[in-house]
């Protein structure tokens, strides 16, 4: 049983391109946790798909972000708070989103500060990846690392941007994998994500990709960047569940916490037992 985990976003660590034991091993012992998970820890062939290096770009300075990053902050504030509309921002914060961070904060319990450094983060990393013009265009590179990994994979589970990296991977190389489980995904995010994937959707909708066998999908209620709610399901063809629940009180995108919740080990349960009586 090979398994596959593809991370989100700020996973970047010095030197972990060439060595992902750490990931590895945090990755399957969080799954280890879960009541529900099906099989013996020891008995799975766990990889880790890393790309986080792949999304630094050599020689760039921290702080401001992009003019397309700017776009998909403003877009993330807008979707949670749409009547804000927020058209970008420069510099620093315009109102319209400063405002739109105190009502995400307020709502989710979190501080403005935490709030603010999460979505710049999602934005940086998110338009990085989805950027198809300019000096630095990492995207290809990324899909060419994942698929390496995950060909030959039975279960791929992908988390926040990497549902993202997945999708387009599992697109272009059509990579036979008999469950893909998404997390805490943008997929659906309108402006910022959907529009932009390749292939792009058609009639207002994406699909699953075409080797996929069964896609479920699972998000945390107050997940902030998995907007908008139930979206992954009613925006793409072919997905067999997409459920909602609480997956932890705080640190709900959290990676780790989803891969010991009770949702997901019933997903892997049910396919698992689906599998073995065909």
């Amino acid at each position: 049983m090979k398994f596959v985990v593809v991370h989100g976003m700020n996973q970047y660590r010095q030197g972990f391109s060439q060595d992902v034991s750490y990931y590895s091993t945090k990755w399957l012992g969080a799954l280890g946790e879960s009541n529900s998970w099906p099989w013996q820890v020891g008995k799975i062939d766990f990889h880790a798909a890393y790309y986080a290096h792949l999304l630094r770009e050599p020689g760039a300075q921290g702080g401001s972000l992009s003019a397309d990053a700017e776009e998909v902050f403003a877009a993330l504030i807008g979707a949670w708070v749409p009547e804000l509309q927020p058209s970008g921002a420069q510099g620093r914060l315009s109102q319209p989103l400063r405002v739109g961070i105190t009502r995400i904060a307020q709502h989710l319990n979190l501080s403005e500060k935490s709030v603010e450094a999460l979505l710049k983060l999602f934005a940086s990393e998110v338009a990085a990846f989805l950027r198809t013009e300019g000096a630095f265009t990492p995207k290809n590179q990324i899909i060419d690392t994942v698929a390496e990994v995950i060909d030959g994979a039975d279960v791929v589970i992908a988390h926040s941007l990497g549902s993202v990296v997945a999708y387009e991977t599992l697109w272009k190389y059509r990579i036979e994998v008999p469950l893909l489980v998404t997390v805490g995904s943008p997929l659906a995010f309108p402006l910022a994500v959907f529009p932009r994937l390749n292939p792009a959707p058609v009639d207002g909708l994406g699909a699953k990709p075409p080797e996929v066998g069964q896609w479920s999908n699972l998000a945390d209620h107050g997940d902030i960047v998995a907007v908008p709610a139930g979206g992954v399901g009613k925006s793409f063809t072919g997905v067999s569940e997409d459920l909602h629940d609480t997956i932890a009180r705080v640190d709900f995108h959290r990676l780790t916490n989803y891969l010991r919740s009770r949702v997901l080990g019933e997903i892997l349960t049910r396919w698992n037992d689906s599998r073995q009586n065909v």
